[in-house]
């Protein structure tokens, strides 16, 4: 699953393991309250110090995040592998406060 966050628009894309095509399953554009939020966020990271990796090695699963952060001219591709890091958790809630309540089907095998 790809979470697009773009300054004024996110977009959620499902990627099958098969030959099936993506499919989009959200797609919104940000009003000017969330678009005023992102770039809040966005100012208070600095990629140049964040990690490349952000890993609980006491933690074994299969659940694992990336995220390839770009602003402006700087960009970072960050794993996080059941780990918390300020920045990523704030992009987290502010993603998960715009997507719809009702995600049912999402996660389903495709």
């Amino acid at each position: 699953m790809k979470f697009e966050l773009l300054n004024d628009a996110i977009t959620v894309t499902r990627y099958s393991t098969n030959d099936r095509p993506p499919k989009t399953l959200y797609s919104a554009g940000l009003n000017a309250k969330q678009g005023s939020k992102l770039r809040a966020i966005l100012c208070g990271i600095d990629l140049k110090k964040m990690k490349n990796e952000y890993i609980n090695n006491n933690v074994e699963g299969e659940g694992h995040s990336v995220y390839d952060i770009q602003i402006n001219k700087d960009s970072k591709s960050i794993y996080v592998y059941f780990a918390e890091e300020p920045s990523i958790k704030k992009l987290d809630k502010f993603i998960s406060g715009i997507l719809p309540k009702n995600q049912n089907g999402w996660y389903e095998a495709y």
